[in-house]
């Protein structure tokens, strides 16, 4: 048998001690405060810059809302209402069964494949271009089997064809006397000859963004622990340009352009209204001519600079591959309802260049910002109710999201 008779039979060891409970809490304070103190001073590595997808035809609502900007990517939202309800929204004019998105997806169809080309005419092209950029095709917009194809591949069963074929006959008819169509049919538009044409071009660009030193962290028992600083990103984006026109003018100089088809208030081309997009039919402005065109252009400008920026890469690397090069001209909204080509008008553009530099940086600042809460963007004002109406995340029997209340 053991016995125990005196204190020291515990010897001197600190670690055979019996601690209270109050003392044991204490060590562990203690433990954690040097723990934290050791690790104060550690500072986070610098990554290279890493890569970024964005869609492009998301960038003219990120750009109006910064909040649907965060909800559609941080907060992995998919852009349609939370819970389907509440009012239908109705477009004036257009046809059973079929909603504008679903006709201007018909009408682009329309356009790829029945638009012409009158080729080079056994003239040199002012720099050269692939075959199939100048191969001489018929104008077949008008062709009532090309819409026909383009109804069958797309259309619901139950849509109404007559009413369909009354508007897309309509914006195919302003298209072919518009400058497009001159230019199709070998006319000179503004001292522009056309050389060859592409129907949706796809392209892919990868541009530098400035993170502004933006710091990932992780999760410790000390807090937010920072983990890597990135300074820069590469955002990369994949798209089609639905027109690209390669023209000569009368000096000789070789150009190339981009221009988007827009069939917005398609519903009222066959109106006798004057009002909106309705209200530029028949000028021969090269640039906006009245407020409606000025508003389409300014609600696509981000989309439109991206393309500008993409055929500028192609042909300064094409420049820089000792190849000849053409000059990238102000992108161009091709307008359905009234067949005008409206060029960006220069300071537009730069400035569209600018807010599309700007908004690149913010998207990658909230993809790798470890702190960058919902909080931090703010509502839409109640002077911007407009922009809302048209949101997802407003519209539904449960919408989450809407502008300030004053």
């Amino acid at each position: 048998m053991l016995v125990l008779h005196h204190p020291d039979c515990f010897g001197e060891s600190e670690g055979s001690s019996v601690l209270t409970p109050l003392q044991r809490v204490e060590r562990l304070d203690d433990a954690a405060r040097s723990s934290a103190d050791a690790d104060a001073a550690t500072s986070p590595r610098t990554d290279s810059a890493p890569r970024i997808r964005i869609s492009p035809n998301r960038l003219p609502v990120f750009q109006e809302c910064r909040r649907r900007h965060w909800l559609e990517t941080r907060g992995g939202l998919s852009p349609e209402p939370i819970a389907p309800g509440g009012r239908a929204r109705h477009s004036k004019g257009m046809p059973s069964k079929v909603d504008p998105a679903t006709l201007g997806t018909v009408f682009h169809r329309i356009v790829e494949i029945g638009i012409g080309n009158p080729g080079l005419d056994g003239e040199p092209a002012s720099s050269p271009l692939p075959k199939t950029w100048t191969e001489r095709r018929k104008d077949l917009l008008l062709d009532p089997k090309t819409h026909s194809t383009a109804f069958a591949e797309l259309l619901p069963p139950d849509a109404d064809l007559k009413r369909t074929g009354l508007l897309v006959t309509a914006m195919a008819e302003r298209i072919g006397s518009g400058p497009v169509g001159r230019m199709v049919h070998s006319e000179r538009v503004n001292g522009h000859r056309l050389e060859g044409l592409r129907t949706e071009m796809p392209f892919h660009i990868a541009l530098k963004a400035d993170t502004k030193g933006s710091i990932r962290k992780r999760w410790s028992t000390d807090g937010p622990e920072p983990l890597a600083r990135v300074d820069k990103a590469i955002i990369e984006m994949s798209g089609i340009i639905d027109l690209v026109l390669c023209t000569a003018t009368s000096s000789g100089e070789s150009t190339i352009r981009a221009v988007d088809l827009k069939t917005e208030d398609a519903g009222q081309v066959d109106s006798d209204s004057s009002e909106g997009l309705l209200k530029a039919l028949g000028s021969d402005v090269a640039g906006p001519a009245c407020e409606a065109e000025i508003e389409i252009l300014s609600k696509h400008r981000m989309q439109l600079a991206l393309y500008y920026l993409a055929l500028q890469s192609i042909q300064e690397a094409r420049e820089v591959a000792g190849l000849s090069c053409r000059t990238v001209l102000p992108p161009a909204i091709l307008v359905g309802v009234t067949g005008r080509m409206v060029e960006y008008p220069m300071e537009m553009l730069e400035q569209a260049l600018q807010e599309l530099e700007e908004l690149l940086a913010r998207s990658a600042r909230m993809a790798l910002d470890s702190d960058a809460p919902l909080s931090d963007f703010a509502r839409l004002t109640a002077d911007s109710a407009h922009i809302c109406e048209s949101c997802p995340f407003h519209r539904g029997a449960l919408p989450i999201c809407g502008p300030a209340e004053e």
